[in-house]
């Protein structure tokens, strides 16, 4: 499936049609529910809602058919703490803890290496 130039709508799309093909491929996950996470609130949308889809699309819709879909949306958290801090590395590992530390969840032991 070569991608080229795309809209960004479409290229989320492209993801998660790829995720399902390539999860589809693998014999540990035959028969076995998988979560495919996206950013794209778009292509969660035009997946599991028909008659929001653009019509453009409908060919990738059809090669997504092939495939049996509950969806629902799971937001893609650590780009978007990522984003929130502005992306450079010296703050990916805070950005990280942070969705650790969302509540019920408990950081035991965090150890830094500062690797040159």
């Amino acid at each position: 499936m070569p991608v080229g130039t795309k809209e960004s709508n479409e290229t989320g799309l492209l993801a998660v049609i790829k995720a399902l093909q390539l999860s589809s491929t693998r014999e540990k996950f035959m028969g076995k529910s998988v979560i495919i996470e996206s950013d794209s609130a778009n292509a969660i949308n035009w997946m599991s809602n028909e008659s929001s889809r653009r019509w453009k699309l409908h060919q990738l819709f059809i090669l997504a058919s092939r495939f049996s879909l509950v969806l629902g949306f799971v937001k893609y958290r650590m780009a978007y703490a990522l984003a929130e801090q502005g992306v450079d590395r010296d703050s990916e590992l805070m950005a990280w803890l942070s969705q650790l530390t969302r509540p019920g969840i408990k950081i035991i032991e965090c150890v830094v290496f500062d690797i040159d």
